[in-house]
């Protein structure tokens, strides 16, 4: 009798939950050709490495295959009231979070967001869960989705956090308070806050952020300090006259201690040890970087155009020997709006890296290139 009682109950319950909710589905499917020359050892996991098999044919610098693992999966969640939230999938790695590195062998499904939303008043936003870090601004012009910045996932940009943003007209400022993900290192880390301004009208963005803060790995790892960390940038985002434009420049402390995937430009391991926070001396990891991209825009064609570079300032002093210490690309490529929601795109990167020698103090430069052709739905 029960049972026949609390079936129905909770059957009515559930129906009544499901038809509050709202659930808008988004994303995009990506399926390209991708052909990449000397950049077996640090575009992965698409490309092998060399003497990585016993398979001499598949060993090789020159590499290429088809690829659907960029394609995104998301849904925005809401009852129509203040609380919301956002899940969002891909297929470019493991389902946990190991700092944007993928890897086959822990499966292909992989959780980017899961944030949850209130909003305060008519101004405020509270978020908390795994979401973008907030330090990140923009991204170029790219249909390399983990490509996006100086062959830098933009996984990389992913982190644990509680923010909280406030909108005065025009303007908005938030406070995000980062953790450092599920890192046994990290575990005894203190957040990391990034505060932010931004200026949004019409068709421009232009911002500006500060993340500080301190890892205690003194403790976690037995170093001979505590990492500071600190970075500052500037970006802006527009379009004039058919041109969009995406622009930033950072400097930083450290950085690759706090940013999940590593510093912007890739340039520091995502671990804390003695190439990303500081050096047995006690020096700081500086560096600073930039990027610039555009965009012409003729009806359904599309052509753009970028190019970033980031250096570590002080390698002499930072870096072991064989460490990158500095990282350039260059972005080519174009698109056309076959449909309203296809996009058919091919596009070319260049890249340069310099690996710091101790033996000379100068870096030994290695360059690499990439090719992504392919096609891309939107929803």
């Amino acid at each position: 009798m029960k049972k026949t009682f609390i079936a129905p109950m909770l059957l009515g319950v559930t129906s009544s939950l499901y038809a509050k909710t709202d659930v808008q589905f988004y994303g995009f499917l990506k399926a390209s050709y991708m052909s990449a020359k000397d950049l077996s050892n640090d575009y992965k996991p698409f490309f092998a490495k060399e003497n990585a098999s016993s398979e001499p044919s598949y060993d090789d610098a020159n590499h290429a295959q088809i690829s659907v693992k960029q394609s995104r999966l998301g849904m925005n969640i809401g009852t129509g009231g203040r609380a919301s939230g956002k899940l969002e999938f891909d297929f470019d790695g493991e389902a946990g979070n190991t700092h944007g590195a993928t890897s086959s062998d822990k499966g292909i499904f992989r959780t980017r967001i899961l944030e949850v939303d209130y909003q305060i008043g008519d101004n405020g936003l509270l978020k908390a869960g795994k979401k973008w870090d907030s330090f990140a601004g923009v991204h170029p012009h790219s249909y390399g989705m983990t490509l996006a910045q100086l062959y830098q996932g933009n996984t990389g940009f992913l982190t644990e956090a509680v923010e909280y943003k406030h909108k005065f007209g025009n303007w908005s400022a938030s406070a995000q308070l980062q953790t450092l993900g599920d890192v046994p290192a990290y575990k005894v880390s203190s957040p990391i806050v990034t505060t932010l301004i931004n200026y949004k009208a019409e068709k421009h963005l232009a911002g500006f952020a500060v993340k500080s803060g301190e890892a205690n790995t003194k403790d976690a790892q037995g170093t001979q300090r505590n990492v500071d960390i600190f970075g500052a940038k500037i970006y802006y985002s527009g379009e004039f006259n058919g041109v969009g434009a995406i622009a930033e420049a950072y400097s930083g402390n450290n950085l690759g201690a706090a940013t999940t995937g590593a510093s912007l430009g890739n340039l520091t391991p995502a671990n804390i040890g003695s190439n990303s926070g500081p050096a047995e001396n006690g020096e700081d990891l500086k560096e600073w970087g930039y990027f610039c991209s555009v965009k012409k825009y003729f009806k359904k064609w599309g052509v753009f155009a970028g190019y970033g570079h980031v250096k570590i300032t002080n390698p002499k002093d930072s870096l072991g020997d064989g460490a990158k210490a500095t990282n350039s690309a260059t972005r080519l490529g174009f698109d056309y709006a076959a449909e309203k929601d296809l996009s058919l795109f091919a596009e070319l990167t260049e890249i340069e890296t310099g690996y710091y020698q101790v033996a000379k103090d100068k870096e030994e430069i290695e360059k690499g290139r990439l090719i992504d052709i392919g096609l891309l739905y939107r929803f």
